[in-house]
């Protein structure tokens, strides 16, 4: 019981903020549960004297039952009267409470599924004392006794839980999850410079920080961990409530070392917990020292550039209260619903974008990683499949995913776009056209000049070195639509210094500021754009059955989601691969091709460990890219991440991530993106899982072989640079120091639960093609059926294009607003 012990004295002397004395005062909540006790015990103390009673004067076939009943009765008066006599030193025993009469319900209500309703049970209390009018007859008697047991279940496990979690000053976790992750801190980081409650604290601020579907799986998979040990064979205590080294004996066996089918079903949901205690741990001042990671305010010869106010201006959700319309709605404001909305104001269309994100002017961006994933992206960054397996990152905000991607520009590969047009794409040689015009718009350029770290230098001397650049393969510095980039490392947690040319800090002002000047000089000029955000589409809303229109949407507006109706001229989705799937299925639009064919740049990385520090945090988190020819099906590139997401991605697990969390300023890592193909089981589902997933995804045989074969090559350009060892981001750690060990990569990712694999770039779902039987839009990214309805994002892609999507995307956009025969054909 040492864990639960530790974890009471960490509560009454730590507060969720700063380690400060808690008060001695019982909270609200715990006062509450002491009055409401006292009802309870003077309930249990009558049952008592009436199950005396019973068994004195009631029938003899119930004489046992009434002792019985009494018995339990008397051990719950016990219980009630030790919290009552203090609250937070007896407070656990409630938990007996609430599982006692749990079990009570439990039994009445199979004896009800049976059919067993009349019973020996006394009429009424009363009855037993002779007073008989008001007695229950014998078949109501069971449902009676039931309903009160759910009742006093209800009112016992609230009074439990909003005590507990007001001691523990919890925001989201219950309090069993809580403690768990308390215990899975103190299992996990040895000699902690932060306590497992302070960590367990800054989760559980990190889950309540923002709203999304995907946060109950927090919940879930600590509650699975929790669980687990009970179902073990021999059972052993719950996770939180075992010894440290029953504990760590536990992560051992069931979790790194067993190959048993229940543990690849258990274990990512497992490693989840692990992971959020890292992102706890890593997050706070304190484990800088550990690291050596030094935020970018600190670092020495650094002239910190001002942060920039936007200029954008948005609509108030919390007033927006009427019902809107507009000529032109756009579902979403990222790399396509921006570009649409500038290229449409352009005409002089009347726009209004719809935004489920927050407007977040980049002023406020911080260095503090765990804030800005919950304010910026999608589920807080932990947007994850349903078997826990697949990551995707996608930006949650004004801007979309450019507000915090790496703004890294490629064209579409010339083999990518024959083969979409083999598969019936039809989309036309203009298509170049709409690169180059974004190209000047993003005012994207090779970022030679852009501050380097030591680690990118390295690798970009041995890519020259290996002979990589020579055609057909193609290396070098990336292009990027940033300007003067000033090296913070921050790119995707918001640029702050207004340096990354996003739809936020560039497109949309501009777009907006032009708007409104021309509508001020120019008479026959209507256009405008308006933003609301905090707006989550629900609906696309069709005129009627049959109908080839749409009228506009439906929306949930702001923190209290209330309904509002837009209507629209015309209707453009632009949520992004995931979320444009989903409205349309929540719409019954598009039909049974909706959702399918999800495909992704899978990525995964290799870290390299240098003897010297190399301080790869600083400067272009992308920096150097190397792109084979591309039927090899994969692109490196040189990245660094801040600490905390490196954290919840650095190879090996307990002592292995510490010691290398140690390593962590003498690391440089080469990135991995392996594109995928159109798969049906790779989906976007129409209903999501219990823990509120909303996809699945994993990869074919052939992927993981290109993955293999990428990492080999990363490892060695990695070996080569010297690294004194490579490790590759699998379950199962290894690492190695010499090339010819690469060739085990194969097998090591083979197994399912070994790869771990996210994406920041997910595609397909909605595909294009000119036959309406194959696509779900046409080549004008019009929704096949509807005249005045499109979809223009990365949904619409055939295939995953391998490559970082951005400029494809944008291209795109271009392309469907100028397109003669849709959304350029608008009066």
């Amino acid at each position: 019981m040492a864990a639960v012990v530790d974890v009471t004295e960490q509560e009454c002397t730590t507060t969720p903020a700063a380690g400060a004395a808690a008060p001695v005062a019982l909270t609200a909540q715990e006062r509450r549960l002491r009055l409401w006790l006292k009802f309870w015990a003077a309930s249990f103390a009558l049952e008592i004297g009436l199950y005396l009673w019973w068994s004195w004067g009631g029938p003899a076939a119930s004489h046992a039952f009434a002792v019985n009943s009494g018995a339990k009765d008397f051990t719950f008066l016990v219980l009630a009267m030790l919290v009552i006599a203090d609250v937070r030193r007896f407070e656990r025993l409630m938990t007996v409470v609430v599982l006692g009469h749990l079990a009570i319900t439990v039994c009445l209500a199979a004896l009800l599924v049976t059919g067993a309703t009349a019973t020996n049970f006394p009429a009424t209390p009363a009855s037993v004392l002779g007073v008989a009018p008001f007695a229950v007859p014998s078949g109501w008697r069971v449902p009676v006794w039931l309903a009160a047991a759910v009742l006093a279940t209800a009112n016992l496990a609230w009074l439990h839980v909003t005590a507990r979690r007001s001691r523990l000053h919890l925001r989201y976790l219950h309090p069993t999850q809580f403690e768990t992750l308390v215990a899975v801190a103190e299992t996990v980081v040895a000699d902690p410079r932060v306590s497992p409650a302070e960590v367990a604290t800054a989760v559980d601020a990190y889950w309540a920080g923002f709203n999304g579907r995907g946060k109950r799986r927090a919940r879930l998979a600590l509650s699975a961990l929790y669980a687990w040990p009970l179902l073990s064979l021999p059972p052993h205590p719950p996770f939180a409530v075992m010894d440290a080294e029953g504990r760590r004996a536990f992560l051992e066996r069931r979790f790194l070392q067993s190959r048993l089918w229940c543990a690849s079903i258990a274990r990512p949901a497992i490693r989840f917990c692990i992971q959020m205690a890292y992102m706890g741990y890593y997050s706070r001042v304190e484990t800088h020292a550990d690291t050596g990671y030094v935020p970018f305010s600190e670092r020495e010869d650094t002239d910190v550039p001002p942060k920039p106010h936007s200029t954008l201006k948005a609509l108030d959700p919390t007033t927006t209260v009427a019902d809107l319309e507009a000529g032109v709605v756009i579902v979403g404001t990222g790399a396509a619903g921006g570009l649409l909305a500038h290229e449409l104001v352009e005409r002089g269309h009347d726009v209004l974008m719809l935004e489920r994100g927050d407007f977040v002017d980049p002023s406020t961006f911080t260095e503090n990683e765990m804030e800005m994933y919950s304010r910026l992206y999608s589920d807080g960054a932990i947007q994850l499949s349903r078997d826990f397996g697949f990551q995707v990152l996608q930006g949650r905000c004004v801007g979309g995913s450019t507000v915090v991607n790496n703004a890294v520009c490629f064209d579409l590969p010339r083999e990518v776009l024959a083969a979409w047009n083999d598969d019936g794409a039809g989309l036309p040689d203009s298509l170049e056209d709409s690169f180059r015009a974004v190209r000047r718009l993003m005012r994207v350029r090779r970022q030679d000049l852009a501050p380097m770290s030591m680690g990118v230098e390295r690798v970009a001397a041995t890519i020259k070195a290996l002979g990589l650049r020579v055609p057909p393969s193609r290396a070098g510095v990336v292009d990027a639509n940033i300007a003067d980039c000033a090296g913070c490392g921050y790119c995707n947690m918001g640029c702050a210094y207004g340096k990354k040319l996003s739809m936020l800090d560039l497109v949309l002002p501009d777009a907006q500021r032009t708007a409104d000047y021309r509508r001020g000089h120019d008479p026959s000029y209507s256009g405008r754009l308006r933003i609301l955000p905090t707006c989550e589409v629900t609906r696309v809303e069709r005129y009627g059955f049959g109908s080839r229109r749409v009228g506009g949407v439906r929306c949930l507006v702001g923190a209290d989601r209330r309904e509002l109706r837009v209507k629209a001229g015309t209707v453009v989705v632009a949520a992004g691969a995931i979320a444009s799937s989903r409205l349309l299925q929540r719409s019954h639009i598009g039909g049974a091709g909706v959702g399918l064919g999800l495909c992704a740049n899978l990525a995964t990385f290799m870290v390299g460990d240098f003897a010297e520090e190399l301080r790869g945090y600083e400067g272009l988190q992308i920096a150097h890219y190397v792109e084979p020819p591309h039927a090899t099906g994969y692109v490196l590139e040189t990245w660094f991440d801040p600490v905390v997401i490196t954290a919840l991605s650095m190879p090996g697990w307990l002592e292995d991530h510490q010691h290398n969390m140690s390593r962590y300023a003498h690391m440089m890592c080469m990135g991995v993106l392996v594109g995928t193909d159109r798969r049906p089981s790779n989906r976007v589902h129409r209903l999501p899982s219990i823990s509120g997933a909303q996809y699945s995804f994993r990869p074919s045989g052939a992927e993981r072989t290109r993955l293999a074969k990428a990492l080999q090559e990363a490892g060695t350009i990695l070996l080569e640079a010297g690294a004194e060892r490579v490790m590759p981001a699998t379950f199962r750690y290894r690492e190695f120091t010499r090339a010819d060990q690469l060739g085990e990569l194969e097998d090591l990712l083979r197994q399912r639960a070994n790869r771990s694999l996210q994406t920041a770039h997910p595609q397909g779902g909605n595909r294009m093609s000119a036959d309406p039987a194959r696509g779900v839009v046409d080549p004008s990214c019009r929704v096949h059926g509807y005249d005045n309805l499109y979809v223009c994002d990365a949904s619409v892609f055939p295939t995953a294009v391998t490559v970082n999507p951005q400029l494809t995307v944008m291209a795109m956009a271009h392309h469907a607003a100028t397109h003669p025969a849709g959304l350029g054909s608008l009066a």
